[in-house]
C-alpha cells in the first residue's frame, strides 16, 4: 500500500480507538481533581492550597513548578519537559478537569498514530494494526489515558514512538546520516521521564 493510504489508515484506526475510548469512560471526564492523582495539578494551581505535612514529604517543597524540578533532583530524577508540561496545562485550562482530560485523550490519538505508523512501515496488515492498536489503548494500563493529566510517561511514550516511526521513515528512504529528528524526538522523551 501506499504511503499515503497508510497515513489515512492510521488516523482513522487512531481516531475510532481514541472516540471509542472516550464513550467507553466519559463518566469520569467531569469529576472533581482528588489529590491522589491529581496533586500536580492541584499544586501547580493552587500552591498556597499545599498543606505542610504534604511539602515535608517532598523534602519541604511546595510541588509547583519550580519545587517539582527540586523535588525531581533530589529523587534523582530528570523529567523538566513534562513538570513545564503540567505547567503550562494548568495556566491555560485553570480549573476545567474536562480539558485536562481531553488534552490526555489528544496524548493517546498521536499516540495510537504513530505506533500505526510503524506497524505498517514493518508490513503489518490492516486487521493486525487495528487489534494490536485496541489493546494498546484498552489493555492494561488504561487508566493512564484518562487521568486527569497525562502521565509522564504517556507524552515520553507518544515521543518515543514519533522517534521511531520516523527513524524508519528515514530508514526506508535510504537517507543517510539524517537522523537529527529521531534523535532529537529521543531527547524529548528522555528529558520528559527519566526511564526514557
Amino acid at each position: 500500500m501506499s504511503v499515503r493510504s497508510n497515513i489515512l489508515r492510521g488516523i482513522l484506526f487512531s481516531l475510532v480507538l481514541t472516540v471509542a475510548f472516550f464513550f467507553v469512560t466519559q463518566k469520569i471526564y467531569n469529576l472533581p481533581f482528588s489529590y491522589g492523582d491529581d496533586h500536580r495539578i492541584l499544586a501547580l494551581l493552587h500552591p498556597e492550597k499545599v498543606t505542610d505535612s504534604y511539602k515535608q514529604a517532598f523534602f519541604g517543597n511546595t510541588p509547583d513548578l519550580k519545587g517539582s524540578l527540586d523535588i525531581d533532583l533530589h529523587w534523582g530524577r530528570f523529567r523538566p519537559l513534562s513538570w513545564t508540561y503540567y505547567k503550562l496545562l494548568s495556566v491555560v485550562y485553570g480549573d476545567n478537569t474536562f480539558l485536562y482530560r481531553i488534552s490526555n485523550m489528544s496524548v493517546l490519538f498521536f499516540s495510537c498514530f504513530f505506533l500505526s505508523g510503524i506497524l505498517f512501515l514493518l508490513q503489518a496488515d490492516s486487521i493486525s494494526t487495528f487489534l494490536i492498536l485496541a489493546f494498546y489503548v484498552f489493555g492494561r494500563n488504561n487508566e493512564a489515558w484518562w487521568t486527569l493529566d497525562p502521565p509522564s510517561q504517556n507524552i515520553g511514550e507518544c515521543f518515543l514512538l514519533a522517534g521511531i516511526y520516523a527513524w524508519l521513515v528515514l530508514r526506508k528512504k535510504q537517507k543517510s546520516g539524517v537522523y537529527f529528528l529521531p534523535a532529537l524526538l529521543f531527547f524529548l522523551a528522555a528529558i520528559d521521564k527519566e526511564s526514557y
